[in-house]
């Protein structure tokens, strides 16, 4: 049924825009005829983007792409891109109705989503391998083992891009199974006007504009607003999903050589917390007495219960092309993001019974600030009959996070008893006996080179190696409330590595292109064994072979890969010495 409907929603958005867009081209047309004069009829004006028009960043007509930056920070077409990548396009979410990033990539292959049906993560799950986010190539989720962790909205997207294997040598500290690559909406200078007004289920309101265009004759100028405005509940009781989203963007072209563009968003989300943490006799199975628990059950206190997310982040993309050889790019952004939480939910059954739920509480919060910057300088020439795009980047990422986390009761023991089928609500929630503060800054310089060298006409080889100097500070503070006790504990780390791939496809006739690759990887430790020597990094190396197809006039991409994918120097408890 919610199928059902979310297609409706999406032709009365189709027909609204339209709707806007008839407006729109008969307001202009009346304007043109002079005055007494009847207005002929006219169709409202079509922009058609050529095949050739297309970016590695900027819009898709349909669902497959032909272009990308996030394999190679280079604009590749995928048929020479010797890895594994998948490219969810604007037009491809707006038709499914997608509302998160982890519905985006619901139907790649190699990857799954952590919560999908709750509101408060994207926690993709690349190739067995819990991935790195990035937003328009730099990293997001720092603090991936916490509750503080930004996430965009899927309205402010352009394309979702999927990057499996190892990809440490352009992005630097990465698990193996590849990242996440989120490409912000971007100024258009075609005009776009575009509003949404949505009513749904679980009584879902929001409201959508997407405004872009020049604001000059000569387009030296363009600018894009999008924003979305939720208020919601969700198919669990006393759980809200209310979201304030708002992007502003401005592009400066003061030539054909040299563009700036300004990107920025603030979101806010008050929810609840749809996740309950039920028991698997009552869901999956019922419970001893035959009855399962309904969907709607809130394990938690409503009055107590919240979710409270707020997030902003200002960047700039810019590049400038000297001549025909050399440009150069740079991409900055500082973002900020600050957590409050407080909840009461489900730690298993109280008797074999099964009929009553225990229940904990739950405090945590606080403060993330991080800063990216990515330089690259892109140098196109020909050595003899071998064309080369090469490129030598350094880049530099900051995160700085502040997290507490409390563990509590609920009422009075054992641990405030619920019953889920019929649930009586207004539980004391217990004082918390105790904190975890963790303080930590995270640092990460790397210098990386690549080059794409088209041996022939057909045959392409890429080399590329990184060299990466990563070093944090963790400090841990266990807090008593009742006697205020003090326990701390540092924990650095100060790891280098260098890390490479190689890759060689051929574009074979009819759309065929096999590859090959081989890339590693590497992840920093902290802590010291009990020798007090440090952790070496987790590293990781993968051998892909793969064939991409894309039938000469078709609109379809097809691609297949077998890999062999390992991981070193995983860090493992040693059985005889238990913590």
């Amino acid at each position: 049924m919610q199928r059902v409907f979310d297609c409706r929603r999406t032709e009365v958005r189709r027909a609204v825009v339209m709707l806007f867009a008839l407006a729109g081209s008969a307001h202009a047309q009346e304007q043109a005829a002079p005055a007494g004069q009847p207005v002929a009829g006219q169709l409202p004006e079509v922009t058609v983007r050529a095949a050739g028009s297309e970016t590695g960043i900027g819009p898709v007509g349909g669902y497959v792409a032909r272009r990308s930056v996030t394999a190679t920070k280079t604009d590749t077409p995928l048929s020479e891109t010797p890895q594994s990548i998948s490219v969810i396009t604007r037009e491809q979410m707006e038709d499914r109705g997608v509302q998160t990033v982890s519905e985006a990539f619901a139907y790649s292959a190699g990857v799954v989503g952590d919560n999908v049906v709750e509101s408060r993560y994207d926690k993709p799950v690349i190739r067995g391998f819990p991935a790195r986010q990035y937003l328009d190539g730099l990293y997001i989720n720092y603090y991936t083992s916490g509750y503080l962790m930004p996430r965009v909205d899927a309205y402010g997207l352009e394309r979702v891009e999927l990057l499996r294997g190892p990809s440490s040598v352009l992005y630097g500290a990465n698990a193996p199974g590849g990242l996440i690559n989120l490409v912000s909406k971007r100024p258009t200078a075609e005009t776009l006007r575009e509003v949404n007004v949505q009513y749904g289920s679980h009584n879902r309101k929001q409201a959508s504009f997407d405004l872009s265009g020049a604001v000059d004759s000569n387009q030296t100028v363009l600018y894009r607003l999008t924003g979305l405005f939720r208020k919601s509940d969700t198919q669990t009781d006393h759980a809200k999903d209310d979201r304030i989203f708002i992007a502003p963007a401005l592009t400066f072209r003061p030539s054909a050589d040299t563009t700036f563009t300004l990107l920025t968003h603030y979101q806010r989300d008050k929810q609840g917390t749809a996740i309950n943490f039920l028991p698997r006799e009552g869901t999956v199975i019922p419970t001893v007495n035959g009855r399962r628990i309904s969907s709607s059950f809130f394990t938690g206190e409503p009055g107590f219960n919240t979710f409270d997310r707020e997030e902003y982040a200002i960047g700039y993309a810019f590049e400038h092309r000297f001549n025909d050889t050399f440009r150069v790019r740079q991409n900055v952004r500082y973002m900020h993001s600050d957590l409050t939480y407080t909840g009461v939910y489900a730690v298993g059954w109280n008797s074999a019974a099964q009929q009553q739920l225990r229940r904990g509480s739950l405090d945590a919060g606080g403060k993330l600030d991080t800063i990216g910057v990515d330089t690259q300088l892109q140098a196109d020439f020909s050595t003899g009959p071998v064309r080369h795009k090469m490129l030598v980047g350094v880049d530099y990422q900051h995160g700085k996070f502040d997290d507490k986390q409390g563990l509590g009761t609920v009422g009075t023991p054992p641990l405030g008893l619920i019953d889920p089928w019929n649930p009586v609500y207004g539980a004391r929630i217990n004082p918390i006996a105790s904190y975890t503060n963790v303080e930590q800054t995270q640092r990460q310089l790397g210098v990386y080179f690549q080059d794409q060298m088209k041996l022939t006409e057909r045959l392409t080889f890429v080399a590329g190696g990184r060299k990466d100097w990563a070093s944090s500070d963790t400090t841990s503070t266990r807090i008593g409330t009742a006697n205020n006790a003090r326990a701390v504990t540092t924990t650095p780390i100060d790891q280098d590595d260098f890390t490479y791939r190689l890759g060689l496809l051929y574009q074979a006739p009819y759309g065929i292109t096999p590859y090959v690759s081989y890339s590693t990887s590497f992840q920093p430790q902290a802590g010291t064994d009990l020798r007090g020597s440090p952790f070496k990094p987790t590293t990781g190396k993968q051998t892909e072979l793969g064939v991409k197809f894309q039938p000469p006039g078709s609109n379809s991409f097809i691609t297949a890969a077998v890999y062999d994918l390992r991981q070193q120097d995983v860090l493992t408890p040693d059985p005889n010495r238990p913590p």
